[in-house]
Formats: C-alpha cells, structure tokens, sequence
C-alpha cells in the first residue's frame, strides 16, 4: 500500500482522508466537583489510583491494555472548600491558572507492575495548611486534560483519602506516593486503529498500531508560545475515522465530496491551537485505500485533503494536499 505525507505548520486536530469529518475530540466540560474520579470512581475508565492512595481497582483492568507510550505528570493543587461538604469545588485560580502546592511533575514508568508512579514531597516547595484541603491531579502533558484526581486532607504526618477515609502515612514523614494506571483510549481512542502516545520536543516518529498513518516530529517543534507556557511535551492521538454507509460518518471532512475510506483525525492533548503554528514542520502520513488512483490521470480524481478542527468541530477550508513521497 503506497503512503502519501504531508506536511502542515498547524497546530489544532487535523482529519486527513481522501475527501471530508465528524468531530471526536470532547468539548470543553466544567471543573470537577467530586472526591475522587477515575475508572472505579465513574471517571475516565481506563485510568485508575491504586494502593495505598485508594483500594485495589485490579477487577475493573481491561486486561492487555495498559499503555507504557506515555510520560504523565502528577501535580498537586489547594481546593476552594472542603469536597465532602456537598458544595462544588475545584482548584484555587490565579491568572487562570490553578495554584499549585506541587508539579506538575514527571511519574516513572513501572512496566513490571504496568503502572506509573511519583511521590509528592509535602514540605517542599509549599508546606501543606492542615486547614485546606488538596487535589491530586495526573495528566498526559503539562496542561493537558485530566485523566483522574484525587482529593485529600492532610492530617497528622499523613493523608485522608476523603472518598475513603482510609489514611496513607507518609513516608520518611514527607512524602507521598501516587501510583496509577492508564490504559489505551484513555485519551478517546475507540476505533481499533489508533495510537496514544506521548511526544516531546525531539525529532519522534509516531505510527498507529496498524502501521497505516503516522507522524514524524522534529527537534525543537513545539511552537514557542507552548513552551512559555510550560508545555514540554504533548500525548499525540491518531484515530482512523471509518467513513461510508454503515459508519456514523457519511463524510469525513464534511466538504461536500465523495470521499473513500482512509480518514484520520491527528491531535494533541493538550490542544495546541492557541499556541500559534509549530515551530517546525511536522510530517503527517497515511496509507489510501486504492493508491493505484492517486496521481492516475486516467482514474477519478481522488485526492488527499485535510481539514483542521478546533475543540471537536471543523474549521477553516477544506485543503488539497500535494502527493508526496514518504520519508
């Protein structure tokens, strides 16, 4: 099967196919309100707390699935109230931003135990106020989506699960370990076709697990306004996107043409589209279904599109792509 590349300075979700797109990124939703949220908690249901900060979840794993592509961040935030009091609350703000105690900083992969785990010190760089209450929050990148938190209550040389009740001492009388469990479609990814994996600023290839699309990063870009902003890195989410009758797409890229199977949606999480353009080109590629069409003048004319979204829904025109040689 013959592979078309392409090149885009864009920064928000792009769906590529052969002609037209229905989003699949998930809209923006309000702050979180709750005690805890992960897969045994009615959250996301492919990240879950294990032991000690929260009870053993292993009977709700989806066996074979646990994603080690990934580099996720921890970090720690001062709640507007106490969550078990019935009153909404989320983290402090300042500027826009939540106001950290801790992080957000890098967990290590433990593939052994096919989890992911750091340790928030409690005394540095903020003292813990026994009189607040705190999040604990993981995410793919440095501002990116949540995928589960926790809150808890410090108390003496320990902490509360406050869902639980159970109390984690700490230890050597500072730290606290955070153990977690994150599988593939964490991110969204449903169709059978797709990667989740995370990309820092460093020349990275990315291919789907069928081989069929992919994407190859180089050093240095991430666009500049990200890196201010204190993103070192993204989780990258190619998805195929079936298009056809018998699919809850009929198009793609909703341009209006006659499309054929092929589509895929590339985006990042976070989204990158405030940011401005990458700071380099990025290479994204895929493999047509009946590549004997391409560049064919005796064929129909099929071409390769794209098309950017901007939080799930279409933007912008629909974008004929030049054939190009894979790299």
């Amino acid at each position: 099967m013959r592979t078309l590349a392409v090149a885009a300075t864009v920064s928000a979700v792009i769906s590529v196919g052969c002609r037209d797109q229905q989003p699949v990124q998930p809209l923006a939703s309000a702050g979180p309100a709750y005690l805890i949220s992960d897969g045994a908690h009615n959250g996301n249901a492919h990240v879950f707390f294990l032991p000690p900060l929260a009870p053993d979840p292993g009977a709700l794993f989806h066996a074979g699935t646990f994603n080690a592509k990934l580099s996720p961040v921890v970090e720690v935030c001062i709640l507007t109230g106490d969550p078990s009091s019935g009153s909404a609350v989320d983290c402090m703000m300042s500027g826009g931003t939540p106001v950290l105690v801790f992080g957000p900083a890098p967990m290590a992969l433990d593939l052994a135990n096919e989890q992911y785990t750091g340790n928030w010190d409690t005394k540095s760089p903020t003292l813990l106020d026994p009189t607040k209450f705190y999040r604990i929050l993981v995410r793919g990148a440095p501002r990116g989506t949540a995928l589960g938190f926790l809150d808890v209550d410090p108390v003496d040389r320990a902490m509360k699960n406050l869902r639980t009740g159970d109390v984690v001492q700490f230890q050597h009388g500072r730290t606290l370990p955070i153990k977690l469990r994150i599988e593939d479609g964490a991110f969204g990814s449903t169709n059978p076709d797709h990667v989740e994996q995370v990309v820092r600023d460093v020349a990275t290839t990315v291919t789907t697990n069928t081989g069929f699309a992919g994407a190859s990063f180089p050093d240095n870009w991430l666009p500049q306004a990200a890196r201010n902003a204190g993103i070192n890195q993204v989780v990258l989410i190619i998805e195929r996107i079936p298009v056809g009758p018998g699919t809850n797409d009929q198009t793609c890229l909703q341009s209006g043409l006659m499309e054929r199977e092929g589509c895929y949606r590339f985006r990042t999480d976070p989204d990158l589209h405030d940011f401005g353009p990458f700071s380099q080109l990025v290479t994204a590629g895929v493999c047509v279904e009946s590549p004997n069409l391409i560049g064919n003048p005796n064929a129909p004319p099929f071409e390769l599109h794209r098309r950017v979204e901007v939080e799930g829904a279409p933007a912008g025109p629909t974008i004929d792509l030049a054939e190009v040689a894979a790299p």
